[in-house]
């Protein structure tokens, strides 16, 4: 067996580690031995072999591994053997002979018996002739210099364990080389001189083998720091903390190194900064008193030099200058000196990243003012690598808004211009030391510090910030191509963080109008950014230059992948700003103008001139780990270019042929899901930033984003080309079909054709195949999918009707799903966000069946409807079926719809001092989330209330509780109220759905696949279940209207199939007169008053239903009496009977209801409610009296009266069809009214016709009656209406007259007709036979025969003869008056 794999060493070191017994085990040992026999000499790169060797050979002599051997002696033996052999590489046996002495030691210590012939050997002479035959050098130059030690399963884990081994094992021998380590660094610096073979600096060597082995990145390496702190009694935590008893500087900085690197976690960076704070040496260098106190130094000694400069200018701190008997050193820092400081100072910035207590004490201790003392030395001419360390220290210290200001008003102490020059202390930095050196950590440090500041909301005046804005957008990221660096590393660290450091200011901002007036640094910013401008210039040539790279297939450059996306996100943080920038500047009237986003984003570039912005972006698109966050952002960018109105789509597409094949791959596998590597919660609020995003989330991002590209593409281009046509591959030539062969053929070519749409019905299968398909990985997709299915089938073209064909014959979708679990399954456990979702899936799914059912409808087609009314309406209810449950499965949905109760839903209470801001923080932080929904961000919001609460240092003022009850308060709040927007949003959408199916019914009534008294069963269920929906629940305006529409179509379908009649074969109330009754409830319930549109399609609804009642229940009664009047009376009396009873029940609240409605709401209710009380007053003269009388004594019949000559009724155009049927409507209701005896008498007494008489309408006669008097007998012009409006107020006269008082209104009546003379006679003299003429004949030649004392003129009463057999005029109805009325 050949044991030289990585995976079979793996193996034995799992084996060893459970225990387990390793067959073979000296025939293995004794092959790696082989191995480093064979070697030649020392290697200068340990190879991959070598290195299974070394960590196989290293592990089993582990003691916990060789004390539980069964064979030790025999491995000790073999090992031993070898390690006397001759060896060509005598540092590698130096090394073996190090483990080997370690597994020794360790056996004694366990009390293990050791091989006889080893009993004898002193591992402590072993170990150290190992040391000085430089194992820990080998160790760390050598073998874990390797290529593949840090990614080698394994292996730093074994120099780890190696380590902490030696340091258990032989503590002597480490106090040894130490003390023996710093008498060779004091050798050293006193005679100053280097040996290569001496010294040997083995404790040092140590040490930074550690370091080395912790700055690394491995797995397993948190475990492995963690075991030095496991406990304070082990050796390896005494060694941690040894460094106290350090007296050499040289080692000191060594042993920084180490703390910093095993410093990673908040517990140990607690440790380290308590050993420092306390320590238990004295005169120690672990004492941060000693770093603190040469800042000090070092600042007061560049101060006083620069005084005495001021005082002296030939003064420049020259060694021996004597000032009052005094010799000045030098003004300058030493090489070790400066070593030691940047040590210190990237040492504190590790701890102060991760320890409070360390930030806390260096921001406010007053002995130290760490803050002021270091931004006054970083003002002075100090080295610049000291600089960028300090500066990282500083931006270490950065928490929260205290920090922030106090960081901020010390670095402005040092805004002031140079004396020497019109520059700053960081430009001059730049200049005169950082582009010489070609080196600038200065500068690096100080872009990372302003990173830091920005990203918080105190900033100081923008006068001062625009200083740090033009310093970081002209000098680093405009001149960073025309600098020289030593090291290229600088260039991409100095751009990344020069842009991360701008993407901060704008990473939550909120424009508003104040900061367009005030010219705020981040709107300068956006306008560089949104316009051409250098900064922008800049950015495209970085991105272009990254695309190149990246479509060449180069070796991938970590730097320059991560200049991409800061580059990127910037530009896309910018873009969704884009559009409340634009918006403002036009509310401000500014003068300052910024691009369109497709000006930006499809133009050429000036440095490609053939090639657009976006086209460069999309290179980046790619599927690769590397790339999935420049992916993303990709993506949002392509989001917000698809959301300009009007829609570019055209342009885009144009723009984006050419790369058809590369975007169609790159999306398909975007869109293929691996369950592996993506993750995606239920109602997630969309990504904005992906700082600690996993990529699996990241993934699903990006797969609902290019869902939601293509919706919004399909939704504002449907008729023409988009990007989702063009990246799902439709050919719109072929699917354009213009016959059902082409159509078909256009469908099988999608099937045939790879594209994101084959992906996306592989999701949907599975959640109609699925027996728990929300358990699925891919359930989140489900809802954007079905949503995309929508938009493309409901298109209102041919496109649609081809994609509806290829799911209906290739995958027969939509009928699946409406048996699926996904759709008909119970949601009674979920929790309220699940709740939401699933709703949102069926409603998306009946969207979709309806369009499928209209679309075959259309087409003929009979079969297929009947299965989907099978499906959604047809069942049986089985005994053990819940009674309350309806079979109809969709009345059953509309229902029992769940609904998510809140319990104590009440606002926190605000705290002074937010009184007033805390609208405006909700309102900053609501988010649309990826269903449309507005939601409010809880961890945006926990930030913005987390800086009012610094700003107002109100945790300073109030108990910590207090403030963390009032924080979870808002929190909780917020929760609640994303939950019920969430859930309002999917019921109301769920219900939209379920009507849209309700439309059909009412739309393709009657149908030939169901009997006409199944369609009113169907249909008269969902009447009455949609009147006690609203009735039971408190729904808002725009939902009722659509329930009360809904109501007005099934009545008027149950019209056309159902006989209207009023009673049952046995005698009871039919389903309409219950259907009556309910609508009168509907009319008067309080909580609809003012629902003005409801209650407008309830009384057409009333009148409709009534209409159709009197004229059904006539027809039927006439048809059935056989001539005889009695039984035709009787049938009539029975329908009187039945609808008197249903009105005089409620007639208060009806009457009421109705005068209301004619009193208070506008002119828009007015006439349906007319109609209406026109209605109840024909429908029964059982309740006839009863109405009128409640209505007269309203005082409402005043009113309408009134309303003739109002003011307002002179200044109307009566040819308008609006106002005609209003007048029609007052005139009709004044003549049912009439017809009473109640109401004759009240009409009289008010003078009726003699304010008839004097409406302006009659004095507003159409001029073109005069003209073509002919156009009176032309319905749909202006004179024929005219004519009508004249021909009802006859009617009303006729009616006057028929009561037996007819004299007491009789002169009044012939008034009004000689009043309106010059009509009549243009009528006669152009020998027009309108009807007028025989009603207005009618009434004067019954007054001229019937009262003598009325001189009635010949001329209107003898101008045409009537034969005594003709009726005059037709019989007074409603429906004759104006037969719309029946549908207002």
């Amino acid at each position: 067996m050949n044991m030289t794999s990585i995976d079979d060493i793996n193996e034995i070191i799992s084996l060893c580690r459970k225990g387990q017994p390793i067959q073979n085990l000296k025939i293995i040992i004794e092959k790696s031995f082989l191995a480093f026999l064979s070697s030649p000499t020392t290697p200068t790169i340990f190879t991959k072999e070598n290195l299974n060797h070394f960590i196989l050979l290293v592990t089993l002599l582990r003691p916990s591994f060789l004390s539980k051997a069964s064979n030790v002696e025999e491995i000790l033996n073999v090992y031993h053997t070898n390690l006397t052999k001759e060896w060509n590489d005598h540092y590698l046996n130096a090394v073996i002979s190090f483990c080997f002495s370690i597994a020794m030691k360790g056996l004694r210590v366990l009390r293990k018996k050791l091989p006889e012939p080893l009993e004898h050997i002193n591992e402590d002479e072993v170990v150290i002739e190992a040391l000085n035959n430089k194992a820990f050098h080998y160790i760390k130059f050598i073998i874990m210099e390797s290529h593949e030690f840090y990614h080698t399963p394994n292996g730093p884990q074994t120099i780890d364990k190696l380590f902490k081994d030696f340091i258990t094992y032989f503590p002597k021998v480490v106090n040894y080389i130490f003390e023996l380590c710093e008498n060779e660094l004091f050798s050293l610096e006193k005679e100053n001189v280097i040996d290569f073979e001496q010294p040997e600096l083995n404790f040092a060597t140590l040490l930074s083998s550690l370091s080395n082995l912790f700055e690394n990145n491995w797995e397993g390496k948190k475990e492995c720091i963690e075991g030095y702190f496991l406990s304070r009694k082990s050796k390896i935590f005494q060694f941690v903390i040894s460094g106290q008893s350090i007296t050499s500087p040289h080692l000191f900085i060594v042993y920084l190194d180490f703390l910093k690197f095993i410093t990673i976690t908040e517990d140990i960076a607690k440790i380290v900064y308590e050993m420092f704070m306390n320590p238990v040496v004295k005169e120690t260098f672990c004492d941060w008193n000693v770093y603190f106190n040469s800042i000090i130094f070092y600042k007061n000694l560049y101060v006083k030099n620069k005084t005495m400069v001021a005082l002296n200018p030939s003064f420049q701190g020259k060694q021996g200058y004597q000032v009052i008997g005094q010799t000045l050193s030098s003004v300058g820092i030493k090489p070790h000196e400066l070593e030691g400081l940047t040590s210190w100072s990237r040492f504190s910035e590790t701890i102060a990243l991760k320890c409070d207590n360390f930030r806390k004490i260096v921001l406010e201790y007053e002995q130290w003012r760490a803050v002021d003392n270091i931004c006054g030395l970083l003002m002075e001419d100090i080295p610049i690598q000291l600089k960028g360390c300090l500066y990282r220290f500083l931006a270490s210290l950065v928490s929260d808004e205290n920090s922030v200001t106090l960081i901020w008003n010390y670095l402005l102490k040092g805004k002031s211009l140079t004396s020497e020059s019109n520059t700053l202390f960081f430009e001059e930095d730049l200049d005169k030391k950082e582009i010489p050196m070609m080196i600038y950590d200065a500068s690096l440090g100080f872009v990372l510090l302003l990173k830091k500041l920005f990203s918080h909301t105190f900033k100081p005046n923008n006068v001062y910030l625009g200083i740090y804005l033009s310093f970081i957008t002209k000098r680093i990221i405009g001149e960073a191509g025309e600098r020289s660096y030593e090291k290229i590393e600088q260039m991409w660290g100095l751009l990344t963080s020069s842009i991360n450091c701008l993407y901060e200011l704008l990473r939550d901002y909120f424009i508003d109008s104040n900061e367009i007036i005030n010219q705020s640094v981040e709107v300068a910013l956006l306008m560089q950014l949104l316009n051409e401008s250098s900064l922008s210039r800049s950015l495209s040539k970085i991105i272009v230059n990254s695309a190149e790279t990246f479509s060449s297939g180069n070796p991938k450059c970590i730097y320059r992948v991560e200049l991409s996306l800061a580059s990127i996100r910037l530009l896309q943080t910018a873009f969704t700003l884009h559009s409340s920038l634009k918006t403002l500047l036009r509310q401000v009237e500014s003068s300052a103008i910024i691009s369109s986003l497709d000006s930006i984003l499809l133009s050429n570039l000036y440095c490609l001139p053939n090639v657009s912005y976006l086209s460069v972006l999309l290179t980046f698109v790619n599927n690769n780990d590397q790339y999935v966050r420049h992916t993303f952002y990709v993506m949002k960018i392509l989001r917000d270019l698809i959301s300009v109105r009007p829609s570019p789509q055209q342009r885009l597409v144009h723009c984006l042929m050419s790369q058809k094949n590369f975007l169609q791959e790159q999306f398909y596998g975007l869109s293929t899901i691996n369950n592996k590597d993506f993750e995606l919660g239920f109602n997630q609020l969309p990504l904005e930033d992906l700082t600690n995003v996993s990529t699996a989330r990241i993934r699903g991002e990006i797969i609902r984003l290019i869902i939601e590209i293509f919706v919004d593409s399909v939704n504002s281009s449907c008729k023409g080309m988009n990007i989702t046509f063009l990246l799902l591959n439709f050919d719109m030539s072929s699917m354009i079909a213009l016959s059902s062969l082409k159509e078909m053929a256009a469908a099988d070519l999608m099937a045939s054709t790879v594209s994101p749409l084959h992906g996306f019905i592989d999701i949907i299968n599975s959640l109609i195949e699925d027996e728990n398909p929300f358990l699925a990985p891919n359930a989140p997709l489900y809802e954007p999918i079905l949503r995309l299915f929508l938009s493309l089938s409901s298109m209102n073209s041919n496109v649609s009707t081809t994609f509806l064909r290829f799911l209906r014959s290739h995958h027969d979708l939509i009928y699946r799903l409406t048996a699926c679990v996904g759709f008909r399954g119970s949601n009674e456990q979920f929790e309220p966000s699940m709740l939401c979702i699933h709703n949102l899936i069926r409603s998306n799914i009946i969207n979709l069946i309806a369009i499928e059912v209209r679309e075959l409808f259309k087409q003929g087609t009979i079969s297929i409807p009947e299965k989907y009314y099978e499906a959604l309406f047809c069942g049986t209810t089985s005994e053990d079926d819940d009674p309350l449950e309806h079979s109809n499965f969709l009345i059953n949905l509309f229902i029992n719809m769940p609904l998510f109760e809140f319990n104590n839903f009440e606002e926190p209470i605000v705290p002074d001092f937010l009184q007033g801001k805390i609208d405006k923080i909700f309102s900053q932080s609501i988010r649309e989330a990826s269903l449309g929904v507005k939601q409010i961000d809880l961890d945006y919001l926990k930030h913005q209330l987390e800086i009012a609460y610094n700003l107002n240092n109100y945790e300073k003022k109030t108990n910590c509780n207090t403030v963390l009850s009032e924080y979870q308060a808002f929190l909780e709040y917020a929760t609640i109220k994303n939950q019920a927007l969430m859930i309002e949003y999917s019921c109301t959408t769920l219900k939209e759905s379920i009507i849209s199916i309700v439309d059909i019914i009412t739309e393709y009534t009657p149908n030939s696949f169901m009997s006409n008294e199944a369609q009113e069963g169907l249909i008269s269920d969902w009447i009455f279940c949609i009147i006690e929906y609203v009735l039971c629940n408190t729904e808002k305006e725009c939902n009722c209207n659509i329930f009360a529409l809904t109501i007005m179509k099934l009545c008027n379908s149950l019209c056309k199939i159902s006989s209207v009649s009023l009673t049952e074969e046995d005698g009871s109330n039919s389903k309409i007169a219950v259907i009556v009754d309910c609508l009168f409830k509907c009319i008067i319930q309080t909580e609809f008053q003012k629902y003005i549109t409801f209650k407008r399609y309830i009384y057409s609804t009333i009148v409709l239903l009534l209409t159709i009642i009197k004229k059904k229940e006539y027809e039927k009664a006439e048809k059935n009496t056989s001539d005889s009047i009695v039984e035709f009376f009787e049938s009539r009396k029975t329908t009187d009977t039945i609808l008197g009873s249903i009105i005089l029940e409620r007639v208060c609240e009806l009457v009421s209801s109705i005068v209301k409605d004619i009193n208070e709401a506008s002119d828009f209710l007015e006439l349906p409610a007319l109609s209406a009380l026109n209605c109840l007053i024909a429908a029964s003269y059982q309740s006839a009296d009863s109405v009128v009388q409640e209505f007269i004594s309203s005082g409402c019949l005043r009113g309408v009266i009134d309303s003739l000559i109002s003011k307002e009724d002179d200044e109307k155009d009566w040819s308008l069809k609006a106002n005609s049927a209003l007048f029609v409507a007052r005139i009709s209701l004044l003549i049912r009214i009439g017809s009473l005896e109640n109401g004759w008498s009240v009409l009289s007494c008010f003078n009726i016709f003699e304010k008839l008489t004097s409406m302006k309408i009659w004095s507003k006669v159409p001029e073109t009656f005069y003209i073509d008097t002919k156009l009176a007998l032309k319905p749909g012009n202006c004179v024929y209406e005219y004519l009508q409006l004249l021909n009802i107020c006859l009617r009303f006269i006729f009616v006057m007259l028929s009561n037996p008082k007819w004299r007491q209104v009789s002169l009044n009546a012939m008034n009004f007709i000689v009043s309106l003379r010059p009509i009549f006679d243009q009528l006669i003299y152009s020998q027009v036979p309108h009807p007028v003429l025989y009603v207005m004949r009618s009434i004067t030649s019954f007054i001229y025969i019937a009262d003598k004392s009325i001189d009635v003129p010949e001329d209107l009463v003898n101008f045409l003869d009537i034969d005594v057999n003709d009726e005059e005029f037709p019989p007074l109805t409603f429906e004759d008056s104006d037969k719309s009325l029946a549908f207002y």
